[in-house]
C-alpha cells in the first residue's frame, strides 16, 4: 500500500541522489584533470556538505587546496582524514610530503619509515624517504634509499639522478 509506495519513492530518490554524487564527482575529477581546481573544489565542497566523512572526497579537496598552493589547508585536512582512518595510506604518504615540503623533515621521514612497514617495496616512497634523508643530511641513508627506488623503477632517471647527487655529497662512489 501506501508505505510500500513511499519506500519505493525513497529508494528511487536515494538512487537518484548517489548518481547525481557521482556524476558530480565525475564532472570535478574532470575538473581536475583540465587543471580547474578552484571549479573542482567548488563540487568537491558542496558534496562533503552531505558526506562529511568521505575520505575520497577529502583527499580530493586536499589536493585541490594543495595545486590552489594552500598546502597548511591541505595538511589540515590529510590529519582529519587520518585522525578517521589512521591506516589510509595515501592520506599518510601525502602529508607527510606536505611536511616535508613544509620543512619539517624529523615529521615527515617519521611518518614515511612508518609506511614503509605497511609497504616494503614502493618505489615512491622509498624516494621521499631519501630526498627527508638527504634534507636532514644523513647521505648516507639517502643513498641507500635511493638504490632501493632506483633498484624498483630502473628506468626512473629522477631517481638516478638524485642517486648520484647523494653519493656526492656523502663521498660515495656511483654503483651503476
Amino acid at each position: 500500500g501506501e508505505s510500500e509506495s513511499a519506500a519505493r519513492a525513497f529508494l528511487k530518490a536515494a538512487e537518484y541522489n548517489n548518481d547525481f554524487a557521482a556524476a558530480s564527482f565525475n564532472l570535478a575529477k574532470s575538473h581536475m584533470l583540465a587543471g580547474k581546481f578552484g571549479n573542482a573544489l567548488e563540487i568537491i565542497e558542496k558534496l562533503l556538505e552531505e558526506e562529511s566523512g568521505n575520505g575520497t572526497l577529502l583527499s580530493a579537496q586536499a589536493y585541490c587546496y594543495y595545486k590552489l598552493d594552500n598546502p597548511l589547508k591541505a595538511q589540515q585536512i590529510y590529519r582529519q582524514i587520518l585522525e578517521r582512518n589512521p591506516g589510509d595510506f595515501d592520506a599518510a604518504f601525502n602529508y607527510a610530503v606536505l611536511l616535508g615540503q613544509d620543512g619539517k623533515d624529523g615529521e615527515a621521514l617519521e611518518l614515511f619509515l612508518d609506511l614503509e612497514k605497511l609497504d616494503m617495496k614502493n618505489s615512491m616512497l622509498y624516494f621521499e624517504i631519501a630526498k627527508t634523508s638527504f634534507n636532514s643530511g644523513d647521505y648516507a641513508g639517502a643513498s641507500s634509499y635511493g638504490e632501493k627506488a632506483r633498484d624498483l623503477d630502473p628506468d626512473e632517471t629522477e631517481y638516478r639522478d638524485f642517486l648520484l647527487l647523494a653519493y656526492e655529497k656523502g663521498g660515495y662512489y656511483a654503483k651503476y
